[in-house]
This record gives structure tokens, C-alpha cells and sequence, in this order.
């Protein structure tokens, strides 16, 4: 609808120095550096599926670069009981004129077709089990900010398969030259074939190898009938804790992009080591998110 729009489905658009601008620009809002923004209109975030962080860090990313945010939260009370259409729920919020369009829904829906449709920018916040690019745009710089990323291992230690968060950083990582690994049950290894990635079926193996790691959760609800996978023997296998810590480098970072379930895929004693840097996540989501807006209402850099 419109060609000049920044919207932002995923990382087609983005190369390594695009990618290093919005960084540099996330660490320019984090220490204070620029000048304090008028009211500019309203961010839609329209979340057909639950949240905190995400929603969170959207909500104050668009307060803090002035813009008011108009939540619906599919779970509370909207017209969809009355049997409207997410479509059509998305359709009518936009005709209210919101600066952007921030959508997390499921897989059924077509958020690409959404954004050909309507003229604010659309930015993806969680679509199904395909991506989620805001995501991984925050592992990303988390790491970004303590390491060099060409060359970087990573090792993906869980439900890769059924991940959006995982699909998103087989996209954007390799840009920046990191090394991808997964480590997991084999009914979570990726059934499509990923350029360069390697899987290792032992925990023990995966840590040794990698650089830094970052545990998924059991995405428990987008398993079919043919997952049959117990917790406790996930926990035994591939929970990650103080005795298998040793196997990582001093140097390595310890990620998830939660929400974390303590006990099963880490341990208490993981959130105290001076590797952790699962909250650190949650802080840089805040300042990625804030530079993401800039750049899609057109005040970031080019």
C-alpha cells in the first residue's frame, strides 16, 4: 500500500551495517545521549497471544519515544467473542491512524498481507511458530555489547523446532557472522535442512563446543500428539545447572528469551552466575524496541 513503509516482518531488509546502526542507535537511548521527544500520536499493539515482555517493552519503548500506546489484548474483553476477525480486529484499529501496527498472533494469520493492506507500518511482535525478529534483534545485541560476533558459537539448547525466537535468529545471526549449533531431544531438531548448523545430542558435547549458550522453553502448547516428552527427563538431559556450568567457557554468556521455567530447562543456581545474562536480555529489549520505532515511524538512522 504503501512502498516507503519500514515495516518490520523480519530481516529481509537488513544487512550486517543496518543491523550495527540500530545497535549503536539502542546505545545512544540507553545512556541518555539525544533529545527528549513531543508527543508524536499513537502505537497499536494488538496481542492475540499472551506476553510480559514483549508487551511490556513495547509499551514502554513507545512512551518513551512519544508515542501513546493503544493495547488489545485479545484475552480481555475485544470484539473477537463477538466473532469479529483478527483480520478484520487489525483492519478497524488501523483505520484509527496509529503511527504503527505492532501484532502478535498466530501462524493462521497473514501478517504480510495485513501490512499490504493498511497504511501504518506493521512490526512483528510474535507471529505463530515463524519469527520473531524483535526477539532476536535483543539476543543479538545483548551479546553485540560484550563480544565480538564474527566467529561467535552459540548453542540453541532446547524446543528449536516449535521456536519463533529460534527461526528469527537462523535468520539474523548468521548476518553478523555467529555460529549456530542445537542441542535437544531429536524430536526438536529442525526438519528442514539450516546451512552450516550442526546438532549435537549431548548437553556435555554442545557446552564444551560453543562460546555462549542460550536454553528455549518447552513450547509446550504448539506440540501435536507426537511430542511425548516428560519434563523431568528433559530436566535430567538437557537442563542446564551448576554441575554442567563448568563446561562453559569463563568468558561465555548464559541467554533465554523466556519466560523461563526454573528447574527445567535452568536452574536456580544458573540466574546467580556471573555468566547470566537472562534480566540483561530484558533491559536491552527496551532499548532495541525504542531505536526499532525510530526507525520504522522514520526518525532512525538510515
Amino acid at each position: 500500500m504503501n512502498s516507503k513503509k519500514k515495516s518490520f516482518l523480519d530481516f529481509r531488509h537488513y544487512n550486517d551495517q543496518d543491523l550495527v546502526s540500530l545497535f549503536q542507535s539502542a546505545q545512544e537511548l540507553r545512556s541518555g545521549r539525544h533529545q527528549p521527544w513531543s508527543f508524536q500520536g499513537t502505537a497499536a499493539l494488538l496481542f492475540f497471544e499472551n506476553s510480559t515482555r514483549t508487551r511490556m517493552s513495547f509499551e514502554s519503548a513507545c512512551w518513551r519515544v512519544g508515542l501513546g500506546p493503544v493495547l488489545l489484548d485479545a484475552n480481555s474483553g475485544s470484539s473477537l467473542v463477538k466473532g469479529e476477525t483478527p483480520e478484520d480486529t487489525i483492519l478497524n484499529v488501523a483505520a484509527m491512524d496509529p503511527k504503527v501496527v505492532i501484532v502478535r498472533c498466530g501462524s493462521q494469520l497473514d501478517l504480510e498481507k495485513i501490512d499490504r493492506e493498511i497504511k501504518a507500518p506493521v512490526i512483528n511482535g510474535g507471529w505463530g511458530s515463524k519469527s520473531h525478529p524483535s526477539q532476536a534483534l535483543l539476543d543479538l545485541y545483548t551479546l553485540w555489547r560484550e563480544r565480538p560476533l564474527e566467529g561467535l558459537k552459540l548453542l540453541i539448547v532446547g524446543d528449536i523446532l516449535h521456536s519463533r525466537v529460534a527461526s528469527s535468529h537462523f535468520e539474523v545471526f548468521k548476518t553478523m557472522g555467529v555460529q549456530i549449533a542445537g542441542c535437544g531431544p531429536l524430536v526438536f531438531k529442525p526438519k528442514t535442512p539450516i546451512p552450516d548448523f550442526q546438532w549435537f545430542d549431548s548437553l556435555h558435547e554442545g557446552l564444551s563446543w560453543c562460546d555462549s549458550v542460550m536454553a528455549l522453553r518447552l513450547q509446550l502448547e504448539r506440540h501435536s500428539e507426537d511430542v511425548h516428552l516428560e519434563a523431568e527427563d528433559y530436566r535430567i538431559h538437557f537442563g542446564i545447572n551448576k554441575n554442567n556450568l563448568s563446561l562453559l567457557k569463563s568468558e561465555a554468556l548464559i541467554l533465554h528469551p523466556g519466560p523461563v521455567n526454573r528447574g527445567v530447562e535452568i536452574t536456580d543456581e544458573v540466574f546467580g552466575d556471573s555468566r547470566c545474562r537472562i534480566l540483561d536480555q530484558v533491559n536491552s529489549g527496551l532499548y532495541v524496541r525504542m531505536a526499532l520505532l525510530k526507525r520504522v515511524i522514520g526518525e532512525g538512522k538510515e
